[in-house]
């Protein structure tokens, strides 16, 4: 039959619904005169040709000479999308994941391929001359690419630095404090320095040079389901728990979030600074520390027990340990775990 105007990148549907596809190859699906229907560009048989949203990340057959529209994702188990969709700065999965660990991106920009439509942005540095096209003009294949992007961590404010308190981007604020480094100082593609978070460390995601080497897990040695990894991701993916990697701060309710490097929190362990520890409990039987960061904040249960749980709402406004009551020191802010009518009796 012949391929008319109006036949072209109509809405379908295979699951048993109506209506189906005009051309049982799917090349209906292609030359879209409606742009709000437009999914990406790509060759088709030899020439350049728009393709329907209905055919990105569908799984139905291939239209575009280089499989293009089927560049997909699996961002997380509920969020699938093309690979042109991720750090673009539109939050497009209902967690952000495809906003996660965009740190390193070109200092140019250009129209993606299937990138939503003619805006312009910066792309991650392994795309760049990786052998697909990613940019419309293809000049992301370029050898003149502007590869190195003008990269600066940002700046910490006075009063911020190892407070215990996330306060800068990444947490990166408390990345060094008390003599002990948590996460990793490493070079990038660039050879720019840059610190990464534990959440970014053997996520199976290269951000830096080394920050995916010591990522074996090795036998009768911690290790633990990486937690950004399962977040983004889905499935696990079982890392190894180092020292650099223990007791970091950590914000579930930032945006985006700022994960725990375990996603049972086990990293949140042997603290082996004294000012993270939060109190001491059995764990598998043995008696190790736990962080503050652990205990009446109604995370999963560490302590064999659920000792870190045993907390008292003291006020509205005020929760704390039932083993910080009446000792001597105000932790809430007008004292009242300091005043309560056990306090006189404690001896």
């Amino acid at each position: 039959v012949a391929l008319l105007y109006f036949t072209r990148c109509t809405i379908f549907d295979l699951n048993g619904g109506s209506p189906r596809q005009y051309c049982a190859d799917y090349t209906d699906q292609t030359n879209c005169t409606d742009s709000a229907r437009v999914g990406g560009l790509c060759e088709v048989g030899g020439y350049t040709s728009t393709i329907s949203n209905m055919m990105v990340c569908g799984g139905f057959t291939q239209l575009c000479d280089d499989n293009a529209e089927n560049w997909c994702v699996e961002v997380s188990e509920y969020c699938t999308l093309h690979k042109h969709r991720l750090c673009d700065g539109v939050r497009d999965c209902p967690d952000g994941g495809d906003e996660v660990g965009c740190q390193e991106r070109s200092s140019s920009v250009c129209e993606r391929r299937f990138g939503g439509g003619g805006s312009e942005a910066r792309v991650p540095v392994s795309w760049l001359r990786d052998g697909e096209q990613d940019c419309v003009d293809r000049s992301d294949e370029d050898e003149v690419w502007d590869v190195c992007l003008e990269f600066r961590q940002e700046e910490m404010r006075e009063g911020w630095m190892c407070n215990g308190v996330c306060e800068g981007k990444d947490c990166l604020d408390e990345a060094e404090c008390n003599g002990r480094q948590y996460g990793i100082t490493c070079q990038n593609q660039c050879n720019m320095s840059i610190t990464l978070a534990p959440q970014f460390i053997c996520n199976g995601s290269p951000d830096c040079l080394t920050d995916e080497t010591n990522c074996e897990v090795v036998p009768d040695l911690p290790s633990c389901s990486h937690y950004q990894h399962r977040a983004a991701h889905g499935g696990v993916h079982i890392v190894p728990i180092h020292n650099y990697t223990r007791c970091s701060i950590f914000d579930l309710e930032a945006e985006p979030p700022v994960y725990p490097y375990c996603w049972d929190f086990h990293d949140q362990t042997n603290c082996s600074d004294g000012d993270k520890v939060g109190g001491f409990c059995p764990i598998d039987g043995v008696m190790i520390n736990i962080s503050k960061l652990m205990v009446c904040k109604n995370h999963p249960q560490l302590c064999d027990n659920a000792e870190e749980n045993n907390c008292v709402n003291v006020t509205s406004t005020c929760t704390v340990h039932k083993h910080r009551l009446c000792d001597g020191v105000e932790d809430c802010h007008d004292g009242s775990d300091e005043e309560r009518e056990e306090c006189k009796n404690a001896t």
